[in-house]
């Protein structure tokens, strides 16, 4: 921290690789609330899919399931 010429404390300058750092989480998390988007919107789809499809509770749960966590698993497992 620094004063500039108005005797405010100013923030320090960012470097590039804490930049670049940013932007891969800003896009990281931009991409699980995309997905977690698309599971609420799978959730919203159930009835219609239980009723035209005859399915049972238990099969649209595990629909569901595996849906949500299929994605989680594709975005996380490059982290790994």
């Amino acid at each position: 921290m620094s004063l500039n010429d108005h005797g405010a404390i100013s923030g320090s300058v960012i470097s590039s690789k804490e930049a670049s750092i940013f932007r891969v989480t800003a896009l990281i998390m931009s991409l699980l609330f995309t997905f977690e988007f698309c599971t609420v919107l799978v959730d919203t789809l159930m009835p219609k899919l239980k009723a035209q499809f005859a399915l049972s509770y238990t099969d649209v749960m595990l629909i569901r399931f595996f849906f949500a966590h299929t994605l989680f698993f594709i975005v996380c497992f490059p982290h790994n």
